[in-house]
């Protein structure tokens, strides 16, 4: 047997009540947060529009109350008395005091504590539910209430009827409808059906040339704007200030990328002093050998006195493409 003093007795015996007292606190905390919580959010689902009442749902509060209850006993109350027991066993206690303290705090401290808490908790809270009990107490109330909600269940299943009663005529109407069509696809004459080939084929043929007529008109819009495009280039050529440069240093164009930047060209050299630099500058590889392929000039130096040379430091490509045209002239 171990011997234990009194002054350990009586500081396990205070670590126990200490741990008693903070499991109360917390049931105490988890019951009031289940009284205050929960009728309100009840109350505003469950509130009448017609009578103009609030009925309190004590049903389903009570319910939500007791499931909140009976986790907080399942898990709280076993291992506080699983505590107990422990403790007490480790303190030399024998088994009736341990199992009188574990009914003690257990069945009174927490069980009965805690409700009683809850019911001043919530007849406190009281004044922020609504009474109906007043409303029912007067027999002519109650009878008002209780027809109106006869009528309101007689119209309830009034129109579920009705509704049904629709459903129903519309699915048979359906099915007799599709009967009909149907039979009389089966009752066609030869006439009828004669009549409806034609039609058929007469259609075909009308959206067949609307096709072709669509083809041909995008067809010659673009025609039309290929030769929109050769007349402004021809119109730009045979401007006086063209003629010398047409008669030098025109040359046959060989593709359609050659035809893109010759237009791109002229109509650049109408908005540019100097086309040559701008494309130097803008790093156009391809659109500076085509304005050294149609001939422009070299060693024409721009508003700045820079040359074509000196614009073209920094880009080998076009270093060399000058280069050899200036070793070409």
């Amino acid at each position: 047997m171990l011997c234990i003093s009194q002054e350990d007795e009586v500081q396990v015996m205070s670590d126990l009540q200490l741990l008693i007292d903070i499991i109360n606190v917390a049931l105490v905390l988890v019951l009031i947060y289940c009284f205050f919580s929960v009728p309100a959010q009840f109350i505003r689902r469950f509130r009448r529009k017609r009578q103009g009442l609030a009925v309190s749902p004590a049903f389903l509060v009570l319910r939500n109350i007791l499931k909140y209850w009976l986790l907080t006993a399942l898990i709280i109350i076993p291992a506080s008395c699983g505590l107990i027991f422990m403790l007490g066993q480790s303190a030399g206690l024998d088994g009736e005091t341990i199992y009188a303290v574990m009914v003690t705090q257990g069945v009174a401290g927490n069980i009965l504590t805690s409700l009683l808490l809850g019911y001043v908790f919530m007849k406190a809270n009281k004044e922020n539910w609504s009474e109906p009990e007043a409303e029912i107490k007067n027999s002519v109330n109650k009878l008002s209430f209780i027809k109106n909600l006869t009528i309101v269940g007689n119209d309830r299943i009034k129109k579920a009827k009705d509704k049904a009663l629709k459903n129903t005529v519309g699915f048979y109407t359906k099915i007799e409808t599709e009967a009909r069509s149907i039979e009389g696809k089966r009752n066609h004459t030869p006439e009828e059906d004669a009549r409806l080939k034609l039609e058929r084929e007469i259609s075909d043929e009308a959206s067949k040339e609307e096709v072709s007529r669509l083809k041909r008109e995008h067809e010659k819009a673009l025609e039309d704007a290929d030769i929109c495009n050769r007349i402004d280039i021809e119109s730009i050529m045979t401007r006086e200030k063209w003629a010398d440069f047409q008669e030098k240093h025109f040359k046959p164009i060989k593709s359609l990328k050659q035809r893109r930047l010759l237009t791109q060209f002229i109509r650049r050299y109408e908005r540019e002093a100097f086309p040559l630099h701008k494309a130097i500058w803008n790093n156009d590889y391809n659109l500076t050998k085509t304005l050294i392929f149609f001939g422009c000039d070299i060693t024409l130096k721009n508003s700045e006195e820079r040359s074509v040379r000196d614009m073209a430091a920094g880009n080998v490509k076009i270093i060399a493409l000058v280069e050899q045209a200036i070793r070409e002239t």
